[in-house]
């Protein structure tokens, strides 16, 4: 009964903790070993419910460094390329956003769109969110008059930005280099894609179209789905998600305490019996424990791999608990 038990256990942790560990893959062969390592510790610092529409955006903004793309203003129809040959600061973010699938960013967006739209609500520096965007000012003028910049983080107190500057896409690290801060109003309408890099012959898609795995877009039909019952239209979180998640952190860290102490009071009054048979009922208890402790603290991660199993809708899409 014990080897069973233990069997259990071996096998959830082989299957769920690699997924705890690894939360975020920039193992993609479009992006070079410096700017991985970069993302790596980036991704260390980000927020754990960060949405992965946000991450695809980044991640597709990474292939373009280190490329040897020159800066310059490019047309639309050559940046449907996956590797453009010349791109000016705002060519490079609308290139991230559209090919990431948010598509009602066009290819020929300039700086003054980026501040005139009203896909992009104005917030504040300390409301950054990596996938968020910078601006020099509220200058509507073309050319050198404004600059435009992906925000990817903070590292040593500094805030990392992707952008598209004499060097062509590259990394800038820096506080005080933007002023004005803007942020996509949108994101639960982008289909989420868990592989930026892939894509179809049909190219990207944007938010208004339909995703296989879920049918038509619930936003179009009003159907609930964890999109639109845990996240706003501009992707922060409703408050019963917030209640969730702080639901899932108590239960995740008293489950395992719990065991601990139930266990400890149990092993006393064996101990203190003197009875074999007894230490032995409490051994059994506490491996039942254990197990119950461990399946509580995978529950989300379990939820996903029978909500696959299944062909639900991802519950990993809303984050729960994580």
């Amino acid at each position: 009964m014990k080897k069973k038990f233990i069997k259990i256990i071996f096998i959830l942790l082989f299957i769920f903790l690699p997924k705890t560990i690894f939360a975020y893959d920039f193992n993609d062969a479009n992006i070079d070993s410096e700017t991985r390592t970069l993302l790596e510790d980036l991704s260390a610092t980000w927020p754990s419910n960060i949405d992965n529409r946000r991450v695809n955006l980044i991640k597709k903004a990474a292939t373009l460094m280190n490329k040897g793309i020159t800066y310059g203003a490019n047309d639309a129809s050559s940046l449907m390329s996956d590797t453009p040959s010349h791109m000016d600061c705002s060519d490079f973010v609308s290139w991230a956003y559209y090919h990431s699938g948010i598509t009602d960013v066009s290819l020929d967006w300039y700086t003054g769109n980026f501040i005139e739209s009203s896909l992009f609500k104005e917030i504040n520096e300390s409301d950054l969110i990596p996938g968020d965007i910078g601006l020099n000012s509220n200058d509507m003028g073309e050319g050198n008059s404004n600059h435009v910049v992906i925000y990817i983080g903070r590292l040593n107190n500094e805030n990392i930005y992707f952008h598209s500057s004499t060097n062509g896409p590259s990394v800038r690290h820096g506080n005080g280099y933007t002023t004005l801060f803007k942020q996509y109003t949108k994101w639960s309408d982008v289909k989420q894609n868990n592989d930026s890099s892939s894509s179809d012959d049909d190219g990207p898609t944007g938010g208004s179209t339909v995703d296989p795995a879920i049918g038509l877009n619930p936003l179009q039909t009003g159907d609930l789905n964890c999109e639109t019952i845990f996240y706003n239209a501009d992707g922060s979180k409703k408050e019963i998600k917030k209640i969730l998640d702080n639901v899932f952190i108590i239960i995740e860290i008293a489950a395992p305490v719990i065991a601990i102490i139930l266990s400890v009071l149990d092993y006393l009054k064996a101990i203190a019996s003197g009875s074999n048979i007894e230490i032995k009922k409490v051994n059994t208890r506490t491996i039942k424990r254990i197990i119950f402790a461990v399946l509580i603290i995978f529950l989300p991660y379990l939820l996903d791999l029978i909500f696959n199993i299944l062909g639900l809708y991802d519950i990993s899409r809303c984050n729960i608990g994580s």
